[in-house]
C-alpha cells in the first residue's frame, strides 16, 4: 500500500469517527434542548439554560468544521466533485 493509500484510509477512519462524535453530541443534547424549550413555554428560562444551549451550539459548530476539514483532506478524491461542492455550500464560509 503506497503512502497516499495509507493517508486515504486514515482520513476515512477520522471522518467516520468525527461523524460518530457529532451524532453522539446531537443525541445526548436532545434532552437539554427539550428542557430549554419547556422552560421557555413555562416562562422559567434561566441563564444556565441559555449557556447550555450556547455550549451545545459552539460544540456542534466545532464538530461540523472538523468534519469538513477532514472531508476536504481526502486524497485521491476530486475536490471539485459534486459532493465536496455540496458540503462546502452547506457549510458556508
Amino acid at each position: 500500500m503506497d503512502n497516499i493509500d495509507k493517508r486515504l484510509v486514515q482520513a476515512v477512519v477520522l471522518l467516520n469517527r468525527q461523524y460518530l462524535l457529532t451524532d453522539h453530541l446531537i443525541d445526548t443534547q436532545r434532552p437539554l434542548l427539550q428542557g430549554f424549550e419547556h422552560a421557555i413555554d413555562e416562562g422559567q428560562q434561566t441563564l444556565n439554560h441559555v449557556l447550555d444551549v450556547y455550549n451545545y451550539v459552539f460544540g456542534l459548530i466545532d464538530h461540523l468544521v472538523r468534519y469538513q476539514k477532514i472531508a476536504m483532506s481526502l486524497p485521491r478524491l476530486n475536490q471539485t466533485s459534486a459532493e465536496h461542492r455540496a458540503l462546502n455550500l452547506a457549510m458556508g464560509i
